[in-house]
Formats: C-alpha cells, structure tokens, sequence
C-alpha cells in the first residue's frame, strides 16, 4: 500500500555521488526533485493514517468484523474513534467508500482537537475529499496538527516554508525524531548542504540518512 523509501534515499545518495564525480548539481536540483515526486501526493495523507490505522489497531479494520466499527461510529465524543471511523469511510476499509461521510467523521475529530484528525482533516481540503477544495483550510488544518505535533503534518508545514530553510528544518527536526522517514531524508539533506542548520554536517547528514 505504501511506495517503498528506497527511491528517496537513492535519490539522496545520486546526489552525493554526483557531486563526487564532479557533476553540476545543487540543493535546486534536489528541490526540484522532491517537489515533481510524492510531495503532497493526493493520497498520501490517507496512506499514512491508514498504516498507523494498520499497525496500531488492526482489529478495526478486519472484513468480518462490522460490530466493533458501529460500536466506534457511536462514540460521537470519542476523537480517535471518529478519525479512525472517518479514515474508514475515505478508503473504503469495513464500509462502502463513502468521502462525504468519511470528510464529515474527519471534520467531528479535528473539532475535537485530534492532531491526526486535523492532519487528515487539511489533506481533505487539499484533494476535495468529501469537500470543495479550499487550500487555506487546508493550511489552517496542517498548522494545527503541526502544532499538536503529528509528524506527517510537521513535515509537510516544511515543505510549504522552505523557502525559509530555518524553519523549515526546525519542522523536519520535529517530525524525524519521530521516526518519518521522509523527514530524515530531508533534513539529512539539510545538514548536507549546510542549508537551514548552523553549518553543513556530513556526519548528522549521516546519521538521518541512515534512520530513514
């Protein structure tokens, strides 16, 4: 479900070997790379919740096993209970895929202050998922989940302030502490380049592009 992390990190180390062989390439090439690759993809908010949604509660989204989803759908109060329902609906997991109703479960959790939900939430209103596109609550939505620090959330806030590197990195630092592999790579390649950090750092570049 998942594209592997392997072409990132290939991707980190052409450009290190490419500066070895005396090649013309710059933190601009880079740039141009991530942003023409999964950057934002459409669906990679959802992928994302959905492998936490795998990983940590598994029995929610066995095929035969509609009663624990009605007992979540009840919880109206419950936040992890209506994101998890909410991410449900968007993919289609247990339920018919339904965006509205998944948008609308979505939008419950975010309200109540769940920092996935809000991630989920900005992702939505990036796609038109059960919405009308709106870029500014999409942002809106990112920032808080940035600020309640979901990872995913943090690292994409990055990449719409890198152009402010310092920040930008201040948010990657945040998100690959956690463990998200596309902020390890980012910041790995900060540190390479000596961009957004005090100065350049092969070996903390090392380091992350080792985590990732």
């Amino acid at each position: 479900m998942y594209k592997s992390k392997k072409p990132l990190i290939a991707a980190f180390v052409a450009v290190i070997a490419s500066i070895g062989c005396g090649q013309e390439t710059t933190l601009t090439d880079y740039f141009h790379f991530r942003m023409s690759s999964n950057l934002l993809d459409p669906d990679r908010g959802l992928r994302y919740s959905l492998k936490n949604l795998h990983h940590e509660h598994p029995q929610y989204i066995a095929e035969d096993d509609m009663e624990l989803l009605v007992k979540l759908a009840k919880s109206k109060e419950d936040a992890e209970a209506q994101y998890l329902v909410g991410l449900c609906f968007l993919d289609g997991w247990v339920v018919d895929e339904d965006d509205s109703m998944g948008f609308e479960r979505i939008k419950h959790a975010a309200t109540l202050g769940h920092a996935a939900a809000q991630n989920a939430l900005g992702t939505c209103y990036h796609n038109g998922e059960g919405t009308d596109p709106n870029e500014e609550k999409a942002l809106s939505s990112w920032s808080k989940a940035a600020e309640k620090g979901d990872p995913l959330a943090q690292w994409t806030m990055g990449w719409i302030n890198y152009k402010n590197p310092e920040k930008a990195v201040s948010l990657w630092t945040q998100s690959a502490r956690q463990g998200f592999f596309d902020a390890q790579v980012d910041l790995a390649t900060a540190y390479f380049w000596g961009v957004g950090v005090p100065a350049q750092d092969i070996k903390e570049a090392y380091k992350w592009i080792t985590l990732a």
